[in-house]
């Protein structure tokens, strides 16, 4: 994947993957200066320490070094002797320096951890051999060991799975692996929960409850009654409520409670609802109606009668006996086309009394807009976006031992939590159903966060068919890290990695340096310059309301494939030197 190289490259940028040594650790360096009093200046890779060795050394030669004391000075002392010419024998004399005995896969690997300046101890390497060879060394195992050791995980077989799942499946996959088992299954309690719950952060169609909620607050805040003529619609709440009573109540209990649309995973399951809704059933029933529409005919049929009804309505009384039993018989027909929670609301709702009249009226109204109102929502593209963002965050449960570890509610029904309670299950079938999916988001947390003392870099996976994309949106987040430990926005580098419909696999590098931006779009197409052209006027007018400015926007053409991978990237990895448009760019 392309953006594997990318996301070494940032992280070399920011200077993230540089060697962070240790007492105990050993590397493979040059001798670039000697000092007197056994003072010397050691390369390893494309840094530099000043170092006091324990023995005389030559200039230029490369060894093998054992970290003595790491901090000022460097203390270093060398394993074996000065490095050959031939590598295999010198990973031989290492492995025999530190008592291990040699193999074709152990050398192998060695000589990758070497290669890709992994510093390592002893007791590191006999943990990673042990699980490689419980693994068979198998090369996603291999790639998932090298992660580890760079990042120093503990050596365990949990840990091991969850970096492998990341390495190699996606949020996609894994949920709709699941999701055709579960619907295969008696979708109750648990299972149904997370069945809900993968669905509402895959299907387009299928608003997460959280979702809900912020089309409620936005439909409030802007006086707008679509979505709150869309759950009519639903039957989700009264068809006889009017919007002003509605969008009272809710502007009265936002601001007792200081709702937002930043709030709202916070408090949702915390906190009792106006008009005591249930945002699980409204997710549900939008997503029925979604698939759902109103045929033609049946709104011929609505507005066939809407005149008799609402002149009824306005006299507060009943229609004729002769009348009532046409109409009846008109909507019955009718509603044959219709889903069977609709069929069940209409029939309930046909009743000869005036406020039953009115109660059908505004239903039958509900209906006939509700194709109006679903193809056009409330939320804005990047609403919807963000949207996206904070309900993936808050339900796949990448917080969830922080919050165990403060006894909150919230974790109740994350998929991690709803995961975990299958994989404790006594059903083993189900448990090795849920288990790759929970290594995933475990995989998922171990990488979310990697900083030093003054960078940070993040990480965040999104399901793309919930935003209109064929795969999974990869979000990596580079910069500076601010005293309360989070990412300078005004100094820091944001990479996208997009499966798009028509330009496929992309990736699209922002830079941002003293908020000004500058965009370079990475894809194996060739894309004409006037492309850019043409979505620049409003990308500079959308970052100059945030305070940014755009500088230039690039477009560069993959015009190698030849090194390309199948597994997501790591810090560990190393690639071949790729050509992009002539500009020699190594990883």
């Amino acid at each position: 994947m392309l953006v594997n190289r990318f996301s070494n490259q940032a992280m070399h940028n920011t200077g993230l993957d540089r060697v962070q040594l240790r007492a105990g650790q050993i590397i493979q360096g040059k001798v670039l200066n000697l000092y007197p009093g056994q003072h010397a200046t050691i390369q390893v890779g494309s840094q530099k320490w000043q170092a006091q060795l324990k023995a005389p050394l030559a200039k230029g030669g490369h060894y093998h070094f054992k970290v003595e004391q790491a901090g000022s000075p460097f203390i270093l002392k060398v394993v074996g002797q000065a490095l050959g010419k031939q590598p295999i024998q010198n990973i031989h004399a290492l492995l025999d320096q530190l008592g291990f005995a040699s193999s074709k896969q152990r050398t192998d690997f060695l000589a990758d951890v070497i290669k890709s300046q992994i510093p390592f101890g002893k007791e590191q390497l006999a943990q990673a051999f042990g699980l490689l060879e419980a693994a068979g060394y198998r090369k996603e195992a291999q790639v998932a060991v090298k992660t580890m050791m760079a990042d120093r995980l503990p050596f365990i077989d949990n840990i091991l799975a969850a970096v492998q799942t990341k390495n190699t499946s996606t949020l996609s996959q894994e949920f709709q692996t699941l999701t055709q088992h579960l619907r295969q299954q008696r979708t109750q309690g648990t299972m149904g929960m997370l069945l809900n719950r993968m669905q509402w952060l895959m299907d387009a169609r299928n608003p997460s409850p959280s979702e809900v909620i912020r089309q409620i607050i936005d439909g409030v805040s802007q006086n707008n009654p679509d979505f709150f003529q869309l759950l009519k619609t639903s039957g989700t709440i009264d068809p006889t409520l009017d919007f002003d009573t509605w969008k009272n109540e809710w502007s009265q209990f936002m601001k007792v409670h200081n709702w937002n649309q930043s709030t709202v995973n916070l408090l949702l399951n915390r906190t009792r609802l106006p008009f005591a809704i249930n945002p699980e059933e409204m997710a549900a029933s939008i997503k029925q109606l979604r698939e759902n529409t109103i045929p033609q005919s049946v709104q011929d049929v609505i507005r066939s009668w809407e005149g008799v009804v609402k002149n009824v309505i306005s006299q507060n009384t009943r229609l004729p006996n002769e009348t009532f039993e046409e109409l009846q018989q008109n909507l019955q027909q009718a509603s044959t086309q219709l889903s069977l929670p609709q069929q069940n609301r209409l029939n309930s709702l046909l009743s000869n009394q005036p406020e039953g009249l009115q109660a059908l009226q505004a239903y039958l109204e509900a209906l006939v807009h509700q194709q109006k109102m679903i193809s056009s929502p409330n939320l804005t593209i990047q609403e919807r976006f963000l949207a996206h963002i904070d309900t993936t965050l808050s339900h796949i449960g990448l917080a969830h031992e922080s919050l165990l570890a403060r006894d909150t509610q919230e974790i109740e029904a994350s998929i991690k939590s709803l995961l975990i309670q299958l994989v404790q299950q006594q059903d083993q079938t189900m448990s090795e159903r849920a288990q790759p999916l929970l290594n995933l988001i475990n995989g998922l947390q171990i990488d979310s966060v990697r900083e030093t003392s003054f960078l940070v870099q993040a990480a965040l996976q999104l399901p793309g068919e919930k935003i209109g994309l064929h795969e999974d949106i990869l979000l990596e987040f580079n910069g500076r890290k601010r005293k309360n430990g989070t990412i300078d926005p005004s100094d820091c580098s944001i990479l996208f990695h997009l499966n798009l419909a028509h330009l496929n696999e992309t990736v699209i590098d922002m830079h941002i340096q003293k908020r000004t931006v500058a965009l370079t779009i990475w894809n194996e197409q060739s894309v004409h310059p006037d492309l850019a052209e043409s979505f620049k006027p409003a990308l500079k007018a959308g970052l100059e309301s945030l305070d940014y400015h755009l500088t230039h926007i690039n477009f560069k053409q993959i015009t190698d494939r030849s090194d390309r991978r199948p597994e997501t990237g790591s810090s560990a990895q190393t690639f071949p030197e790729t050509t992009y448009e002539g500009v020699d760019l190594r990883i």
